[in-house]
This record gives C-alpha cells, structure tokens and sequence, in this order.
C-alpha cells in the first residue's frame, strides 16, 4: 500500500468523499456537506497546482480511491498549509491515515512549509489521536 499523488482523479475524489456517511462528512468537513457541496469542493481543488495544492491517495485492488489527503497552502504564510484527510469506513485502523498523513507531511518539508495545520472536532479522536502521534499540538 502506498499514497500516490494524483493529477486528473476528480470523479474518484468525488465518489470518495460521497461515499462518507453523514458523520464522516461532519468529522471531515465540520459540516453535513451536501454531495452537491462535496462536488463544488472537489472542482476548486487544483490537481495540477505547482503552487503546493496537493491531494495524495491510496486505491485499492478495483482502483477506487479509499484514503485521500488533501494539502492546500496558506499563500498568505508561505511556511504553513492545511492538511486533511479522509479514509472509507472499511478500510480504518489499517495504517491508511498514517501513511497519508507521512506522505502529506513529506510534500509539506519538500516545499519549505514548517506549519502543518489541520482543523478537527472535539469529537475527532482518530485524527486527534493520529496528530499526537506524529508530534503535533492538540
């Protein structure tokens, strides 16, 4: 299993993120998002950014998208980005929100960004969980 960055999936990106349940999406998004939301989401990210926007994904053997990271720069602090992730239901506990978080962390150091933000509920104890062990400030 590996995280691959990818360049032109925008409909698996989709189907992903629709896949969520109503909880997974307000965890993700701290929000219910619409799928309409998730699609309008989705068409903003820019797949071929050389900026730094960047989104990771691990597919399995169908090649259908089961974890995502998302990377989206601060451009107005060029040493911070957002960092996001998502995994489907069946494939968590797993290491799959580790390996995306290590790949996202990799693409952040290999562009100079020394802050990696990531926006989560209370609620969240996977990725709270998962930012602790990797170091980060809860």
């Amino acid at each position: 299993m590996k995280a691959i960055r990818i360049y032109k999936e925008k409909q698996q990106l989709t189907d992903h993120l629709l896949r969520l349940s109503l909880n997974d999406r307000y965890l993700r998004f701290c929000s219910t998002l619409s799928d309409e939301a998730i699609a309008k989401y989705v068409d903003r990210i820019d797949l071929r950014s050389t900026e730094g926007e960047a989104v990771f994904a691990i597919f399995d053997d169908n090649k259908q998208i089961v974890g995502m990271c998302h990377i989206a720069p601060y451009y107005d602090d060029p040493a911070g980005a957002e960092m996001a992730l998502s995994v489907d239901e069946d494939f968590r506990k797993k290491g799959v929100g580790d390996l995306l978080f290590s790949r996202g962390v990799l693409h952040c150091e290999s562009l100079g960004i020394k802050k990696v933000y990531m926006n989560c509920l209370s609620t969240n104890a996977p990725i709270q969980k998962l930012a602790k062990r990797s170091g980060m400030s809860v």
